[in-house]
């Protein structure tokens, strides 16, 4: 699934279909590391911290040198104050 169209969701403020769409592709194929970044930023901006740090954690299982996945992570728990 390529994530554009659910990009407009964001973009429009849409955050709990945008949610729902990241969710519903990680449903198909879990291994989506991707969707699983949007959806832990969303989760983030959500104030979800714990679903986000939970989808994260699942990312870097696969893709334990992203950058990008590392430091969402470090965002994530500086907002949790867990740094």
């Amino acid at each position: 699934m390529t994530t554009e169209p659910v990009v407009l969701y964001e973009k429009k403020g849409h955050m709990e279909s945008a949610l729902q769409a990241y969710l519903s592709a990680l449903q198909i194929n879990p291994a989506l590391v991707r969707s699983q970044l949007r959806a832990s930023a969303v989760l983030l901006g959500l104030g979800r911290y714990q679903e986000s740090e939970s989808l994260l954690h699942k990312a870097l299982e696969i893709r334990p040198e992203d950058v990008l996945l590392r430091t969402q992570l470090a965002i994530t728990l500086v907002n949790m104050q867990k740094w």
